[in-house]
């Protein structure tokens, strides 16, 4: 490990992830600067080198560099931003070692904000430099880790091999000390900057004062710089606050810990600019494993941690009055009592280092250290330096597809900010036709170069809807303060009552539908290449004389009886299931076409001809966003199912997304689709579904008919059937769930019915999984909870329910879950580096099908990590 501002035997790099690697049997050394030179191990076996600065403190990176050379170390974990500048260095020493890269905060967003705080010849000479050199090492670095979601999205836009790592909390959830030991009304821990909001806290205790409150507050940190501890200084004398305040100057962690005990609250009081919006301070966990609830920013990361955790109360950072009032409210009436076990609990569940250690030990186990797990590449697709990929034909002659095509405007694009225009508070009562007022105002204006009208805001508060909402402009985004469950934060729609019965809560897009076989006249063409192959991007057709470039077009493969007679399977139709593919030309040479992403079936000739159109799709709505809003529908609760069924449907939409929202107690989905493509739906969570646990009920993310180029990205679904499905037979395709997380699932996730092709479970993680009993217990051995198979009579003739599709580096627990991949005829599907107890192609006793392609069965290190995110770097 290396280092070049952190304290060598601090707590975030010492105290836990070298400790964790030396328990569990790694040799660690940690190079870093201190004041003199020393070379020596601690009680730990954790071996120090420090390297003395030089009388300017100058940085002087190439003597990290000679330092971490004659180590010759298998890793090198970086965990400073200007190392960055030596980390390519370090990946061509003999024996090419990997290399880590540990972000533990937005730099590039930091220096935008605190440059005026920094000496100019440090931004100059330091800052900058290494705010490239980060920039040109994310897609050549072995491994990126972050601590929160915003650096991590930032980072996998670059490589697919980034992981989040809550390194926050070190202690353990503590008991509280009697309430007579409690000698501080407030505690701040960390460095005492302008920044940092010294200058509030002392205009707080000031105001507290005004009120007759004589609070105290302790500050455990040292001045960034004299000439503020005298500013400082100054103030407290003028305001006469020397009896408010102790100042304990830098401690050891053991003593920081004595302070906590004695505190009631805590200030985390970060003033408001884009870095503090991302940024998680490690001292928010802290605060919160001794019980002391947090006076914290009202905004972003911050605010959302107290808000969904109930951990505090947020208030604005610039405004001593509030804040003030906020600390006499949890003081004065020893309210702050009330927040103990839930700031405790929260830490226990999710932020204490303890459950944090078997991702550090997982990461590094696919990193080779020591040689003890090495990584890994499937014998189908090889990733290469460049960041290349290099596919291969498996047995018989199918290549995986390019699933990289998946999201808002196929991936080609980051999702955009769209301005505010108007903005609006909630009202008593019913609120469906406020809100759709304002969404019809939006859509009366003029669009703008991007495709856009502007965004409606609403403000925090609950918003009772008796009816259905409909953003169905194009250009329109709907978006809320958060999706929290704090309403005085948060925007909360409640969808209330049954009527029309089971009604949707919001539609995204035309409500009246549209029809993809609707297509317009004399627009028929043909297609005259014999075999256009799964993965291929173009094909010939009879004459290209009547299309252009950027034209969308259909793809139809004909439900021929001949085709149903290579699948041998009696249960569909003729004409039943068409495959239908919505695509745009890129390129047309002669009578070629070439298309913006690939098929995903093989499109023979000899068994069905297909053709492409034009199709009359008027009415698909573009350009539409929903993002920040929580979702509740009000139920009876058990099995009550007169209440809205769905809480967001999109239809007829292409190009958009749903980002940041929560969906809870829906009887069928949290969001369905259908006719809806290239819209990514990331960071949602659809949660609890209210109903008969039964057929049709309970898709948590259900991707209906004509649904294709989705992408659900780092979505959460608790509680429901299927969380995460294929819904829409052979019209659905090109979906893509990339690192979801499914918890306590009733039934499989899974293509579910007649012929889904082109469908990606890519870091799948399954938790919670529900015990099997009674009769299930002797027919599927273990828990079913992934699948691409045949369903044979189950329901509507569901038959087979995937094609083409793949499993990849999918977690479904190694010790209790199972996975079934089956092989249909003419096609294949696959399971690769997943975690499982059983990965097989028997779905039951009773089944006879052929497995599909299984390989790396448990086996850690799978490179890529991520399918789609190395797909889609290698196009780009």
């Amino acid at each position: 490990m290396i280092s070049c501002h952190h304290y060598l035997l601090d707590d975030r790099i010492y105290k836990k992830e070298a400790l964790t690697l030396v328990q569990a049997g790694y040799d660690v050394v940690h190079i870093g600067y201190g004041e003199v030179f020393e070379d020596y191990y601690t009680e730990d076996t954790i071996r120090i080198i420090q390297l003395k600065r030089t009388k300017t403190g100058k940085l002087t990176l190439n003597d990290l560099f000679q330092a971490a050379q004659k180590v010759s170390a298998d890793v090198y974990h970086l965990h400073d931003v200007e190392l960055c500048r030596i980390a390519l260095k370090l990946k061509k020493l003999p024996g090419r070692p990997k290399v880590i890269y540990d972000a533990h905060e937005p730099f590039s967003d930091n220096l935008k904000d605190y440059w005026r705080e920094r000496s100019f010849l440090k931004v100059l000479m330091n800052d900058i430099p290494a705010v490239f050199a980060e920039k040109r090492i994310l897609n050549k670095i072995d491994y990126l880790i972050a601590t929160e979601e915003n650096v991590a999205s930032r980072f996998r836009k670059k490589n697919p091999n980034t992981s989040i790592i809550y390194n926050y909390s070190y202690f353990a959830p503590d008991s509280q000390l009697p309430e007579e030991e409690k000698e501080y009304d407030a505690i701040y821990c960390g460095s005492i900057s302008k920044s940092k909001g010294i200058f509030l806290m002392l205009d707080t205790l000031a105001e507290a004062k005004k009120q007759g409150y004589n609070l105290k507050l302790a500050i455990v940190g040292g001045f960034s710089n004299p000439a503020l501890k005298a500013s400082v200084e100054e103030i407290i004398q003028e305001k006469n606050l020397e009896e408010n305040l102790l100042f304990t100057g830098n401690l050891p962690l053991d003593e920081v810990s004595r302070y906590y005990r004695k505190s009631k609250t805590a200030f985390c009081l970060f003033p408001l600019n884009r870095t503090n919006q991302l940024i998680l301070p490690i001292k928010l966990f802290e605060y919160a494993a001794f019980g002391l609830p947090v006076i914290g920013s009202n905004f972003g990361h911050i605010n959302e941690i107290i808000q969904t955790n109930g951990m505090g109360t947020g208030v604005n950072p610039h405004d001593a009055k509030e804040v003030a009032a906020a600390l006499i409210d949890l003081v004065s009436a020893d309210k702050y009592k009330e927040y103990i076990p839930e700031c405790i609990h929260c830490v226990n569940d999710k932020y204490l280092w303890e459950n944090q250690k078997a991702n550090l030990l997982q990461l590094y186990e696919g990193l080779l250290i020591r040689k003890k797990s090495k990584t890994w590449q499937s014998k189908l697709i090889s990733i290469h330096d460049s960041k290349k990929l290099i596919y291969t034909k498996d047995e018989d002659g199918f290549t995986l597809p390019d699933f990289s095509h998946a999201g808002y405007a196929g991936g080609n694009k980051e999702i955009p900010d769209v301005p505010v225009i108007l903005t609006i508070d909630s009202l008593k009562g019913d609120n469906t036709e406020h809100i759709q007022r304002h969404i019809d105002f939006l859509g009366s204006l003029p669009l703008n170069e991007n495709g856009f009208r502007g965004a409606l805001l609403l403000n925090a508060g609950v918003y009772e809807v008796y009816g259905t909402i409909y953003i169905r402009h194009h250009g329109i985004v709907l978006r809320g303060k958060g999706d929290g469950n704090d309403a005085s934060q948060n925007t909360l729609i409640l969808a209330k009552g049954n009527v029309p019965n089971q009604r949707d809560v919001i539609v995204m897009g035309n409500e009246s539908g549209s029809n993809w076989e609707k297509m317009k006249e004399n627009t028929k063409q043909a297609i005259v290449t014999p075999e256009v192959k799964v993965g291929d991007f173009s094909f010939e057709i009879e004459n290209a004389q009547g299309y252009q470039v950027g034209e969308q077009i259909m793809i139809y493969h004909p439900c021929s009886q001949a085709w149903l007679n290579a699948l041998n399977d009696n249960r569909w139709t003729e004409g039943l299931l068409p495959i239908i593919y919505n695509r745009y030309i890129k390129k047309i040479e002669n009578h070629r076409l070439t298309i913006d992403a690939p098929v995903f079936y093989t499109l023979n000739r000899n068994v069905s001809q297909s053709y492409i159109y034009k199709p009359d799709l008027e009415g698909t709505i573009h350009h539409i966003g929903l993002e920040n809003i929580r979702m509740d529908i009000e139920t009876a609760g058990e099995e009550d199912e007169k209440h809205a069924w769905q809480c967001v449907r999109i239809q007829s939409a292409e190009n958009g997304w749903m980002r940041n929202c929560t969906m809870l107690h829906f009887g069928q989905s949290g969001v369905i689709t259908n006719q809806a493509s290239r819209f990514t739906i990331e960071n949602c969570k659809a949660l609890d579904p209210v109903g008969r646990i039964e057929g049709e009920r309970g898709y948590n993310f259900n991707a209906f008919v004509c649904s294709q180029q989705l992408l659900f990205r780092n979505c959460y679904a608790r509680n429901g059937r299927h969380h995460y499905v294929s819904n829409g037979t052979s019209t659905a395709s090109g979906i893509v769930f990339l690192r979801c997380i499914s918890d306590g699932a009733y039934n499989a996730n899974e293509a579910h019915r007649k012929w889904t092709t082109g469908l990606l479970y890519d870091n799948l993680k399954e938790i919670n999984l529900r015990p099997v009993t009674g009769w299930r217990k002797l027919v599927y051995h273990s828990q079913f909870v992934l699948g691409l198979y045949n369903r044979e009579n189950i329901g509507t003739a569901q038959g087979w329910g995937a094609a083409h599709s793949v499993c990849w580096n999918c977690d479904v627990d190694a010790h209790y879950g199972k996975i079934v991949i089956q092989k249909p005829p003419t096609a294949q599907n696959y399971a690769i580096g997943c975690q499982a107890k059983d990965i097989t192609g028997r779905y039951k006793l009773s089944s006879s099908y052929t497995p599909g392609y299984i390989e790396g069965q448990n086996q850690p290190g799978l490179e890529p990590e991520s399918l789609y995110e190395a797909q889609l770097i290698a196009r780009k």
